[in-house]
């Protein structure tokens, strides 16, 4: 198999992601449009990014160790950089990997690599680095909040303002509320205490605020905030350093992998600070 550099135009991808669709693209105007939807606001691709992050947070929850879904994840990881190495030095493999992802990828990873890499590469360094908790915090951030953020950013960003190139405050806020919500739901049921499976969660319930000098008691009028209002106070914070997550742009990275590893430092820090005793 001979092997070439491929540079494909912007125009080439379309053209001949257009040849390989227009076989199954559907004739009638209802059916259309409904095409044209799911190609326009990528749904197939958003469907993707969600049912990976689910998976991983489904398998933690059936009790399946981090150290097995790691090795998964770095398996798929392998294999999808591997396809993706190979579709830009030989052409006939580019021409069967277009065929078969091809509709999950956007014009400008014609000449990059796949975004699904950076996604697995984002989730896998998080379950390295980070407690399992705020590791599947940072991953439902991801799959959840991000598509989020790019749905509500396409469809009202034109009504709000932008806060920099290709992010808006539409898509800011919805990342922010989204990931409030899921912090909410994550840390009532799945993160309490019955359903930490194998290592010790980050957090535990409890946050105090009662930090002093070093040596010194605490104020007593000074106590630990536990129960719905510690997973309210996470929410918020989840939510507000989702929305920062999502608009810094750190050093030009793909934001499935600066995302869930921006998210997860944030929610780490805090807890670091103000987390109870189970976050030391």
């Amino acid at each position: 198999m001979a092997s070439t550099n491929i540079t494909f135009s912007s125009s080439r991808w379309h053209a001949h992601l257009g040849h390989l669709l227009s076989s199954t693209q559907p004739k009638s105007p209802t059916n259309e449009a409904l095409y044209n939807t799911v190609q326009n606001y990528e749904i197939s691709r958003k469907l993707l990014h969600i049912s990976v992050g689910v998976l991983i947070f489904y398998w933690h929850i059936q009790g399946v160790v981090i150290e097995k879904i790691l090795n998964r994840n770095l398996n798929a990881l392998i294999i999808l950089a591997a396809g993706d190495t190979l579709r830009h030095r030989f052409i006939s493999i580019s021409a069967i990997y277009r065929r078969v992802v091809g509709f999950l990828m956007r014009l400008e990873e014609a000449n990059s690599y796949n975004s699904l890499i950076y996604y697995l590469l984002g989730t896998y360094l998080v379950m390295r680095i980070f407690p399992v908790d705020v590791a599947m915090m940072g991953i439902l951030i991801l799959s959840f909040a991000d598509t989020a953020a790019a749905t509500f950013g396409r469809l009202y960003a034109t009504k709000t303002v932008y806060l920099r190139d290709g992010k808006s405050l539409a898509g800011t806020l919805a990342a922010c509320i989204s990931a409030g919500l899921i912090a909410a739901a994550f840390w009532s049921y799945v993160g309490a205490d019955q359903y930490r499976l194998e290592r010790t969660s980050m957090f535990d319930g409890s946050l105090s605020f009662c930090h002093d000098a070093k040596g010194m008691p605490p104020h007593p009028d000074c106590s630990a905030i536990t129960g719905p209002w510690a997973v309210v106070i996470m929410s918020i914070i989840t939510g507000l350093v989702a929305a920062g997550s999502e608009f810094v742009n750190l050093l030009g990275c793909d934001d499935n992998l600066t995302i869930p590893l921006l998210s997860c430092f944030g929610i780490w820090l805090f807890l670091s600070i103000f987390g109870g005793t189970g976050s030391a």
